[in-house]
């Protein structure tokens, strides 16, 4: 038999199921609507235990809580009904209340009903849940919806699962939110569970407990208030415990009268001290203001004098730009006149070596010429010869003439 260190729940729902389960080692849970991983949880002493079982909550925060804190738990952010769809969750901030209906706001604590929300969630069914998540017996199932749980049970369809599957217990909020009254949806389940083969086993005041037919004479006696025989601290433990503690309180609060008693005493007697200190201060700050606004004064004067400095900076600066401006249009210039001078080396270079050939050309010519002088003055020479030569035999004819008119006669 296994006992836990302490219980969580918020009516003895968890004390309730341990009588049951306490000679179960591990165990497998549905806990629907769970809320918290801690804070009023049926199932954390069973977890703690080394059971697991599947956790379904479909507000976002409370979710990744379980998430982080039963990691060997199946968690799940969906909400269920009687059929699969798409529905609008209303939620009232940290009150634990959220439901697929609107909820009357008598039923919301004040300060959570100005914190009202609506979200969309999936919704589906616990008998599709249990088709796609449960190979094993369930020992218990806990529906929290505030007000859905007759559509819960329905969406269960109990009487269809295997023997080997169905849960040993149901307990179900029985009650209004916050509130003794009755649920409207307490005849509805009770109708279903009872055509699904359980009896009404229990009533805390705040669930139903339900459990199949062949185990009420046995669990029947279980369920009792609880007791000293249940071996958790109640009655004259938590009275003796809350008297403790008012007496500790009183005490405190005698001890706490004579501190502050003596806490102002000391605190007027250092409020005259502070305020001679005070004076003194003031004196010295005085001085210092004098002292700093004479600085200050003389700092005034070098920011006016700075002021000039920047202004006469300012214009050496434009003067420097313009001369910048003026020396880029220089360098400008100077490039182009280097690329006109450079443009007329290269037109210079073309004409030398033009005049170099045309010197050797004249050169050539004037060797051709000399040639040609030459000839001329040797045909020259040739003429004049053969002017002689003319000459000479015109007189030689002349005179062969008058020699044959001298035979002839």
């Amino acid at each position: 038999m296994w006992r836990p260190t302490r219980l969580y729940s918020q009516n003895f729902e968890d004390l309730y199921l341990w009588r049951i389960f306490k000679e179960k080692e591990k165990g497998y849970y549905i806990d629907v609507g769970a809320w918290q991983a801690e804070k009023d949880s049926v199932t954390k002493i069973f977890y703690d235990q080394g059971w697991h079982g599947i956790n379904v909550e479909p507000c976002i925060n409370e979710y990744q809580e379980l998430e982080k804190c039963r990691p060997r738990d199946l968690n799940l952010q969906v909400a269920l009904s009687d059929h699969s769809r798409t529905g609008t969750l209303y939620t009232y901030g940290e009150s634990g209340l959220h439901s697929l209906s609107q909820l009357a706001e008598t039923s919301i604590q004040e300060e959570f009903r100005f914190q009202k929300k609506s979200q969309e969630v999936q919704i589906t069914t616990l008998s599709e849940l249990i088709s796609k998540y449960c190979t094993e017996k369930i020992d218990f199932l806990k529906i929290d919806v505030e007000g859905e749980e007759a559509n819960v049970i329905k969406g269960a369809q109990l009487n269809a699962l295997p023997d080997s599957i169905k849960p040993k217990i149901i307990l179900l909020e029985a009650n209004r939110a916050n509130s003794i009254i009755s649920s409207s949806q307490r005849a509805r389940y009770h109708e279903y569970l009872l055509s699904d083969g359980y009896v009404h086993l229990f009533d805390d005041g705040l669930n139903d407990y339900f459990c199949l037919k062949n185990e009420y004479s046995f669990l029947a006696p279980k369920m009792l208030p609880p007791n000293v025989f249940d071996g958790f601290p109640i009655c004259y433990e938590v009275f003796s415990q809350h008297e403790n503690l008012s007496l500790l309180l009183k005490q405190s609060t005698e001890l706490l009268s004579v501190e502050q008693a003596r806490l102002a005493e000391l605190l007027s007697v250092e409020q005259a001290r502070l305020a001679e200190l005070l004076s003194v201060e003031q004196a010295r700050l005085a001085e210092e203001k004098e002292a700093h606004q004479f600085k200050l004064n003389r700092l005034r004067e070098k920011e006016k004098e700075s002021d000039e400095l920047r202004s006469l900076n300012d214009q050496i600066i434009e003067k420097n730009n313009i001369l910048n401006l003026k020396v880029q249009s220089l360098e400008q210039s100077l490039q182009e006149i280097a690329k006109e001078l450079e443009s007329f080396q290269k037109k210079n270079q073309m004409e030398r070596l033009e005049r170099i050939q045309i010197e050797r050309e004249l050169t050539f010519y004037y060797h051709e010429i000399s040639k040609l002088d030459d000839k001329v003055n040797w045909w020259r020479r040739i003429n004049i010869l053969q002017n002689e030569h003319i000459q000479a035999s015109s007189k030689v004819a002349r005179k062969l003439m008058a020699l044959m008119s001298r035979v002839s006669s």
